[in-house]
């Protein structure tokens, strides 16, 4: 085709240019060959973009690297969340973590409750002292500690003797004002003569002088030995009093693992303590004593086949699984396991009528001993198994008192948050009077004018209008009892209990898993006030008077946030001996926390939570002790939820 000048297409008539290479109209080639729809298009499109210079719109030029970008920020983001845990926790809190001890609403009627999850716990006092136990030890001075702890001339040579090396540094061992060693005047005299200050510090043994208490006036010397002697095994053993038979118990049960942690030959007493091995890799048998008077290893004898076959079932369950049983044709166990045996068991052998056929009768050496209780059979003669054990370092100690003291609570139960108050008890007098009053029960459950309780117009005693958000007190423990009967009358929800709680369950809910000396921590004191450079008051002794159980210092919390368990008043708690239906079988009743009435030491001794005052008499009241109650469903594999 001519290219130089204007032509007709060939298919609609169109007069093309020579610029044409296709028909505008109809798209047919300038030449007037065939072409591909796809092929049009193709090329339409390169002539357009020919003609607008390449440029694409706007969103098209930025679709492209703005997905890459996003693309790349979120591989970057989940690869952190993966793999960056504290990111994870702050971004993503553990909401179970927050509800650890959720608070269970409860009517108007109802102490308002924490729910305690069951598990494991110390109880008791730690293996350390705290500075603040060793300044309530001090409570009188240098002269009240030395009688106390019974600090003799000897047991002052021990400590001298172990701290050398510290005490020359320290020039407290040379001889003159402010020496640690006592003067010759009190019976000490040193090696080498007085002329030699640095000789060893020798007691003479005339005169007593050795058993006699020392003669050091300085407190800040006492002091210092009270944090020696406190990590001493001396220090332990007369504070728990391991005996024996406890040993021998700790040692059967733990094994194995004290094997597999490489410490069991620490924990054998040494042989002068009258310990004995029965084979080169065996465990140490109990002195000879107990061995040659008690017979603690020999079978059993004298006993019933029905109480026999109740042991070898109880045996695979009591922790004492160690023990081979029917050793050497043996079929009878050893007097000190059968002995656990009824102490485990008393409740079902009394119940099946089996408890006079289980008790070794005196042919086998067994009588009844009054002092653990009735129908508690022990050994009658020799009582090296109560004796407490010698020979141990500290180190076993530490492994002794840490399976010692391990209790567990195998249920879950609520405890109030805060103390019973006024208004709460106004509605359990008002509802029960007349029982109460026909009980004889009535005076002991009325607070009187001690608990801010006074006499309305009918000659009733009532709270007053300002005392009814405190806690009730001048109560008896046998009225708190009767409360939480109360309660559950008017829950009235079967298998559910609210009483008052055990000593192990106060214990659990003060100081959780932790082994806390108090429920807020390890300290009694808080620390200094910002600005003051003065400690703040210590628990307990606030106004002396009671607070509004919600208006406690917010410290006084325990782990599971339960308020004003070392302050405000004390509480009751009990010690369960047998199931709760038997008011008969409980053991007895304890005074639990500090309370406004305290001054500083006595609030520091009893705000601990393995501190306890016993009642001797259920139904006294006294002015600062209020009530706490437990909820707990009464299952019937819980059939002893408190034993002790």
């Amino acid at each position: 085709m001519d290219t130089t000048g204007p032509t007709d297409c060939a298919r609609c008539g169109k007069t093309l240019h020579s610029s044409h290479r296709f028909c505008p109209e109809c798209g047919l080639p300038a030449s007037g060959g065939s072409v591909l729809s796809s092929e049009i298009s193709v090329l339409r499109a390169s002539s357009r973009n020919t003609r607008d210079g390449g440029r694409r719109p706007p969103w098209r030029r930025l679709l492209v690297p703005t997905a890459s970008a996003m693309t790349v920020a979120i591989v970057l983001g989940v690869g952190l969340m993966l793999f960056n845990r504290p990111l994870i926790e702050m971004v993503f809190p553990d909401v179970r973590e927050a509800e650890a001890t959720p608070i269970v609403i409860s009517p108007s009627w109802e102490p308002e409750w924490v729910l305690i999850k069951g598990g494991d716990f110390h109880v008791g006092a730690p293996f350390d002292v705290s500075d603040e136990e060793i300044e309530t030890w001090l409570v009188g001075g240098a002269e009240a500690a030395i009688g106390k702890f019974n600090i003799t001339n000897a047991r002052w040579l021990e400590f001298l003797l172990a701290k050398q090396e510290w005490l020359v540094s320290e020039a407290l061992w040379k001889a003159g004002r402010g020496s640690m060693v006592p003067s010759y005047a009190t019976g000490w005299r040193r090696e080498g003569g007085s002329s030699n200050p640095s000789g060893m510090p020798i007691i003479p043994e005339a005169r007593g002088a050795a058993d006699a208490h020392v003669d050091v006036r300085n407190t800040d010397h006492v002091r210092t030995f009270l944090k020696w002697h406190a990590s001493t095994p001396e220090y332990y053993l007369s504070i728990h009093g391991v005996t024996n038979q406890a040993w021998l118990k700790f040692l059967k049960v733990q094994e194995g693992e004290l094997r597999e942690a490489g410490v069991f030959e620490e924990c054998i007493p040494a042989a002068g303590s009258g310990w004995h091995r029965t084979g080169s890799d065996s465990l140490p048998a109990p002195p000879i004593e107990l061995i040659e008077r008690d017979a603690d290893e020999l079978p059993v004898s004298h006993v019933g086949d029905d109480a026999l076959a109740l042991f070898w079932d109880w045996l695979p369950t009591s922790g004492f699984w160690t023990w081979p049983p029917r050793i050497d044709g043996l079929e009878a166990p050893p007097n000190w396991l059968w002995l656990e045996f009824l102490t485990a068991n008393e409740i079902e052998l009394t119940e099946v009528g089996l408890w006079q056929t289980a008790i070794p009768g005196p042919e086998s050496g067994w009588k009844l001993d009054a002092f653990f209780g009735p129908m508690m059979p022990t050994y009658p003669r020799s009582r090296v198994d109560r004796h407490r054990v010698t020979g141990v370092g500290i180190n076993a100690l530490r492994r002794f008192h840490d399976w010692n003291s391990l209790k567990r609570i195998g249920y879950d139960f609520e405890i109030s948050r805060f103390e019973i108050t006024n208004a709460l008890w106004r509605d359990f007098i008002e509802a029960r009077s007349t029982e109460l009053a026909a009980d004889g029960v009535l005076d002991e459950a009325n607070p009187g004018s001690y608990g801010g309780w006074e006499r309305d117009g009918t000659g009733r005693y009532a709270p007053r209008p300002d005392v009814l958000d405190l806690p009730v007190r001048n109560v008896s423990a046998h009225a708190a009892l009767r409360f939480g009967e109360y309660l559950t009358d008017r829950l009235d929800q079967p298998g559910y209990l609210i009483r008052v709680p055990t000593a192990r369950e106060w214990e659990y809910a003060a100081r959780g898993s932790e082994w806390r000396a108090y429920p807020w921590g390890r300290d009694f004191l808080l620390p200094p006030e910002p600005g003051t450079g003065g400690p703040k008051p210590p628990y307990g002794t606030y106004d002396r008077r009671p607070l509004p159980v919600e208006s406690v210092d917010p410290m006084d919390k325990s782990p599971a946030g339960v308020l004003g368990m070392g302050t405000n008043v004390r509480e009751f708690a009990e010690r369960w001996d047998r199931d709760l239906d038997d008011v008969e079988y409980r053991k007895r009743t304890e005074r639990r926390g500090a309370s406004f009435a305290d001054d500083i030491p006595a609030a520091r001794r009893s705000a601990r939570v393995w501190a306890f005052l016993e009642v001797d008499d259920r139904r006294r009241r006294w002015p600062d002790v209020g009530v706490r109650l437990v909820k707990w469903f009464n299952r019937e594999t819980l059939a002893e939820p408190g034993a002790e």
